[in-house]
């Protein structure tokens, strides 16, 4: 599934006319650049330390998508000026370009340890350059909602993985946390609201582990760990209220966790005392 850059192009692509795209269509499918440099991103975003080689390559992906959509830009002016009553056409194509290049600058800067410098696409003109013939129609209102969903559907899918390769409960508990921002960092304002349920319970989750610990385990402990779940199973229940249709992976891959923690929760039994010894020698 094409990530969120390539999926904005697409839309940008559905909003023109196809007789006006046709004009300015490239050979090299520039999906595939964006996906390519989208996935790289990702990857960085989850390495801390990243090497000079892999920097090397993030910058030899960064020059082949300023490449192509300086191309597609070149393009759009030139198409401009030779058929301005498809302004349109050349107006959406250009503010697609526009906003790929603000989300890829943001994610290079804020969600991966990369070392600069990304410099902005140029070439941009200002959108009065663009004649919109008011009989053209407007762009679909329902593709900006697609993309989203689709990205939504891609993210919840990546994040459902994640914590299933995560070791113990509270390992599965952290990998959610971390996921969220992984696995979803260009909807910024649904990581916002499920940022704050998911670490409340990043956090209950190794406490219950270490309060059901059999090598320690009492009764006060049994009751606390009780506490610990109700308050899980409560964030829990914020946390979902939180989230779109296309979660159910996720929503199934929490289910089954609060599902160990329940049968964790049952088997939990504190050590029974150890019996006094008996004397030696009892009194006659």
């Amino acid at each position: 599934m094409a990530g969120l850059l390539a999926t904005k192009w697409v839309a940008s692509k559905n909003a023109a006319v196809k007789e006006d795209f046709r004009l300015i269509n490239r050979n090299q499918s520039f999906e595939n650049v964006l996906d390519k440099i989208e996935d790289k991103v990702e990857d960085a975003s989850e390495n801390a330390k990243p090497s000079d080689k892999e920097i090397a390559d993030m910058k030899q992906c960064f020059t082949n998508y300023q490449n192509a959509a300086k191309d597609y830009l070149k393009k759009i002016i030139a198409a401009n000026t030779q058929h301005p009553d498809s302004g349109k056409s050349w107006l959406v194509l250009d503010e697609g370009l526009v906003k790929i290049d603000f989300l890829l600058l943001e994610m290079l800067r804020k969600d991966s340890n990369m070392k600069g410098p990304w410099p902005k696409l140029p070439g941009f003109v200002d959108k009065s350059n663009f004649k919109v013939a008011v009989e053209q129609p407007p762009p679909n209102p329902a593709l900006a909602k697609e993309t989203i969903n689709d990205y939504n559907t891609e993210g919840f899918a990546r994040l459902a993985a994640k914590m299933q390769g995560a070791g113990g409960s509270g390992e599965r508990a952290k990998a959610m946390l971390t996921g969220i921002n992984t696995c979803l960092p260009h909807n910024r304002a649904l990581v916002d609201v499920m940022k704050v349920p998911a670490n409340a319970i990043a956090q209950l989750a190794p406490m219950f582990e270490n309060q059901i610990n059999p090598a320690t385990l009492n009764a006060q402990n049994v009751q606390n760990a009780k506490a610990t779940l109700d308050r899980i199973k409560a964030e829990w229940q914020k946390l979902l209220a939180t989230l779109p249709t296309q979660a159910t992976p996720f929503v199934k891959t929490c289910l089954a966790l609060i599902q160990t923690l329940d049968q964790q929760m049952a088997s939990a039994r504190p050590a029974r005392p150890a019996a006094p010894p008996n004397p030696a020698n009892k009194p006659k």
